[in-house]
């Protein structure tokens, strides 16, 4: 998917055994499981180098919105190849892939067959995953046993991937936002970074970008004095922003989203905060393709860089996941345009008011009256 997730709280069963597919929160140490004379770690025709996927993150926080990895090998020691897939299992704020997700192992025997799985994992936010994924093996007669893997990581205690309504928020631009937001925009501003070729469409350092996600949520701010990349800051903005805000709508509302009525009366159900962090980020948006002519951010350009952060296409096959992400970027690329329009009505509306009053052109008309 900017990531501060309004996150809802998700409740799982506390059994680890209970159900299918792999979402249920898992409250005990990992331990070896299976069906039928299911296998162990240790024990049983088939092994896993671990049982537990922490992405080598150890006690640590795991990232919002970067993915992770882990590696592990399965090992086959039966005399004859075996197939494997693994069994769904997600939670809502987080995607985990494994590559490969299945195949065949070789025969055993000898020389022990085996496998080398990655797992990737991306939170959406920064509460803690702890669930069980099922790996189902199968014999050339037929026979399936599963092993099992724990998935876990730890949560963060700072800025990003949080409840919004947690922290300080002060108003800007009409909007009660995230004081940390502002912050961040204002740095942006005095660094002149709206004249920036490419502003947030170029990625800052990753060595950066982790010292100062390090550095807001140890300290609560934006500390300015090392003079810190406005690409950095850039995609730190992004990331802070509530993803995906967007999936909080309708669904129609995105797949209709070339109809720009329906873009625009969908985002004024938005209910509160994303309402106001929306809208705070249409009206940067706005400023920034501005300066379209020196940036090279048209409304377009933005709304293609800044969209994967506000949506996340729904559990769906890659193609339609890949029509749904490009949905959205036109559903907000029409908000922005809505904004743009917005403002010049406000303010022609202004300029006739001001000519009501007689005050157009006030500084000839004051020469006039001396």
């Amino acid at each position: 998917m900017l990531s501060f997730l309004g996150a809802r709280k998700r409740s799982g069963t506390t059994n680890p055994d209970g159900g299918s597919g792999g979402s249920h929160i898992v409250r005990k140490e990992a331990r070896s499981a299976s069906i039928g004379s299911g296998p162990s770690k240790s024990k049983g025709p088939y092994h896993l180098s671990k049982e537990v996927l922490d992405f080598d993150l150890g006690e640590g926080a795991c990232p919002v919105n970067e993915m992770v990895k882990d590696t592990f090998i399965i090992t086959n020691t039966t005399p004859t190849k075996v197939k494997f897939h693994f069994e769904p299992a997600s939670m809502g704020h987080c995607k985990l892939l494994f590559e490969p997700s299945s195949g065949t192992i070789g025969a055993g025997a000898k020389n022990k067959g085996t496998k080398k799985i990655i797992a990737k994992l991306t939170l959406s936010n920064s509460e803690p995953v702890n669930f069980r994924v099922n790996l189902k093996i199968t014999d050339k007669n037929n026979r399936t046993e599963t092993l099992f893997l724990v998935v876990r990581t730890h949560t963060l205690h700072g800025m990003f991937g949080v409840d919004p309504s947690t922290l300080e928020t002060v108003y800007d631009a009409g909007f009660d936002v995230p004081s940390i937001l502002v912050e961040m925009k204002n740095y942006l501003l005095h660094q002149d970074a709206w004249q920036q070729e490419g502003i947030f469409r170029l990625a800052g350092e990753a060595s950066d970008i982790k010292y100062l996600k390090q550095q807001m949520n140890k300290a609560k701010r934006l500390d300015v004095s090392t003079n810190p990349d406005i690409n950095a800051i850039a995609n730190l903005l992004k990331a802070h922003l509530p993803t995906p805000i967007l999936n909080e709508l309708p669904a129609e509302a995105v797949c209709n989203s070339t109809d720009f009525q329906v873009c625009v009366d969908a985002y004024d159900t938005l209910k509160e905060p994303q309402r106001s962090l929306l809208g705070w980020l249409l009206d940067l948006m706005v400023d920034v393709c501005s300066q379209k002519s020196v940036n090279k951010m048209s409304e377009q350009n933005l709304a293609i860089v800044v969209a994967p952060n506000l949506y996340d296409p729904p559990g769906c096959d890659p193609m339609e996941g890949l029509v749904m992400s490009q949905k959205a970027v036109q559903f907000l690329h029409h908000l922005v345009l809505y904004e743009i329009e917005r403002r010049a009505a406000a303010a022609e509306t202004h300029h006739h008011g001001a000519e009501d009053y007689g005050y157009d052109n006030a500084g000839e008309d004051y020469g006039q009256w001396q």
